[in-house]
């Protein structure tokens, strides 16, 4: 999704370079969530250049759903100069499959206190959702096994109870 283009953005060699060595998402932007630069981890996941990517809101094969909300969440940060975390969102990578990230996005001030761009840093946490949901299905199965097992154990009381019973109702052997 392209809109107008931005105000050059320059980012310092050393800068580049060091936030270019973080395996997180990294992405600065602009007013209205125009993208102004992305480290290589972004570059890779979208499929694209900072050339290309540079004055875009997002790429197109993003989810219409998941633009909107990014916008959303660009504008408060903006608007607020507020920290956003979000815990779990998804973020389609540039082959169309899904991954699901944790994000902070924080205000970057001018000298005046004016937010002037946000930053954003995205963390995958897909293979701990994936875990996470293996780790539930677990649960509910020992949940399952754990129930059974205490009906089978109030059954063999009740049994025995009644075995009991049984053996005073019978004559006793002379």
């Amino acid at each position: 999704m392209q809109d107008t283009p931005t105000k050059e953005f320059a980012i310092s060699e050393i800068s580049e370079k060091l936030l270019n060595l973080i395996p997180d998402l990294v992405l600065v932007k602009g007013p209205r969530s125009h993208i102004l630069w992305a480290n290589k981890a972004f570059q890779e996941y979208y499929g694209m250049t900072n050339e290309v990517l540079q004055g875009m809101i997002d790429a197109p094969t993003s989810n219409p759903n998941d633009t909107v909300q990014y916008i959303k969440d660009d504008a408060y940060v903006f608007n607020t100069g507020k920290t956003l975390e979000i815990l779990e969102e998804q973020v389609t990578r540039h082959d169309g499959s899904v991954g699901y990230f944790h994000t902070i996005k924080s205000a970057i001030h001018d000298d005046y206190r004016n937010v002037t761009m946000t930053i954003g840093v995205s963390r995958e946490v897909t293979e701990r959702k994936k875990a996470a949901e293996e780790m539930k299905v677990a649960m509910d199965n020992l949940e399952k096994l754990n129930n059974f097992m205490i009906d089978r154990e109030v059954k063999m009381s009740e049994l025995k109870m009644e075995i009991t019973e049984l053996k005073k109702q019978l004559p006793l052997p002379t």
